[in-house]
């Protein structure tokens, strides 16, 4: 399998499943953007950390489609809108995100794949637990 076949299985995965779990999530909650977990988070940083920074643009086109998915009478036009606007800068914001997240992870723990011994892993852990609570 050559390198950009690999590559757009990858980014096949990532837009499918972010846009696949946002859609069933604001589904199955009582607001369309307002849920408790966002699991497509978790998806883009995990395929961010594991498979690197070049998919980082599935991020974001991902967050514009399933943004723009959950408009009720959506029309075209209104890409170019205030509300397209908006989306980009949601969209922005979640590959900032998933882009800070994967670096904190890969500075921090290094490669998930070749770890030599657990305590970086553990201490990462609690201390983000400890911080955020």
């Amino acid at each position: 399998m050559t390198n950009n076949s690999l590559l757009a299985q990858r980014y096949a995965f990532l837009l499918l499943g972010y846009f696949g779990t946002g859609y069933i999530l604001s589904n199955i909650s009582f607001n369309s953007q307002i849920v408790p977990v966002w699991l497509p988070a978790g998806i883009a940083l995990s395929a961010v950390y594991l498979w690197g920074y070049k998919l980082l643009p599935a991020v974001f086109v991902a967050s514009i489609i399933f943004n723009f998915s959950v408009l009720p009478n959506f029309e075209v036009s209104q890409i170019l809108s205030e509300l397209g606007f908006q989306n980009i800068l949601i969209a922005s914001g979640a590959t900032l995100q998933t882009f800070v997240g994967a670096y904190i992870l890969s500075r921090w723990i290094g490669n998930p794949i070749k770890q030599a011994e657990s305590k970086k892993t553990i201490s990462f852990i609690f201390l983000w637990a400890y911080l955020l609570i």
